[in-house]
């Protein structure tokens, strides 16, 4: 071995000129990062059309069950024969916690001096409400977008699990404008649109108050 040239300061001279290699073929080759998406909350469900009825129903409200992507945070969007989420846009929290919040809203607003509560919450009910969320999402048109909202509803008895009644509701809203709070503002009429038809269809089942006693005779 040539004493003259070390091998320590050849394999260094050859580390130093490829590092600058390496390093340029890293910042090239990484993508750029995405863009964040745009976040969006369903908003408050509108007050129930008629009076508000008084019962001695507690009722506990289920999340609602959700097929594929549909409760997750995605838009979901329809497009000729694809499914897939709306791209750039994505809900705050999850669309099942936003729905369940939305059919407690609406029914608090429609039945007064009841008990309504998340069923997760183990507060006592003398019935309960569970739900199943069979379409929610938006169908591209050729002028903007079509928002879909089906869910079947199911009041049951807590104790015996009879069915008190059963139910499917269907709302529809449609606008020409492509932007991604057109869309999401959509989704949210129908949603909350939805859970006030819920609503209204349980008023019609939950039982009156007791009426009061008769005095007694003097």
């Amino acid at each position: 071995m040539n004493s003259k040239f070390p091998l320590g300061a050849a394999f260094s001279t050859v580390l130093a000129l490829a590092l600058p290699l390496v390093a340029g073929g890293c910042v090239s080759v990484l993508p750029k990062p995405a863009p964040a998406p745009l976040l969006f909350r369903l908003e408050t469900a509108p007050i129930p059309a008629g009076a508000a009825v008084r019962s001695t129903a507690a009722i506990a409200v289920a999340r609602p069950i959700v097929p594929g992507l549909i409760g997750g945070t995605d838009l979901i969007l329809v497009r000729g024969a694809t499914l897939a989420p709306l791209a750039g846009a994505a809900w705050a929290i999850s669309a099942e916690e936003m729905l369940q919040d939305l059919l407690v809203g609406a029914l608090t607003s429609a039945i007064s001096a009841s008990h309504v509560v998340r069923r997760e919450a183990g507060a006592v009910a003398n019935q309960d409400l569970e739900w199943r969320l069979m379409n929610f999402e938006l169908v591209e048109t050729e002028t903007g977008f079509r928002a879909v909202f089906v869910a079947d509803a199911l009041l049951l008895e807590t104790q015996t699990r009879l069915i008190i009644a059963r139910k499917r509701l269907v709302t529809e809203a449609s606008g020409a404008d492509k932007s991604l709070s057109a869309a999401a503002g959509l989704l949210s009429e129908v949603a909350g649109a939805g859970a006030a038809a819920i609503a209204a269809f349980v008023r019609e089942e939950v039982p009156p108050p007791a009426a009061a006693p008769e005095p007694l005779p003097q």
